[in-house]
């Protein structure tokens, strides 16, 4: 999470908020998705995981935004 600042929320995705901001080294815009989970003991939810799956395949798509990376974090 150091290497972005976050610049304000965008709106809430279907698992959790998105916030706008910036990635430090660049200067780029970038979404952040903050995904809460319940109980880390259970792990990470089958459909976030398969959101993060079909965004890791459609890369190269124009109308779908670009995931960049994946976290855990806390």
């Amino acid at each position: 999470m150091d290497k972005y600042t976050v610049l304000g929320r965008a709106g809430e995705g279907a698992h959790g908020l998105v916030n706008r901001a910036r990635e430090n080294a660049t200067g780029q815009i970038v979404a952040l998705k903050k995904i809460p989970l319940k109980r880390l003991s259970d792990g990470i939810p089958l459909p976030v995981l398969r959101e993060v799956k079909a965004l890791q395949q459609l890369r190269r798509c124009p109308r779908i935004i670009q995931l960049l990376e994946s976290f855990p974090q806390g």
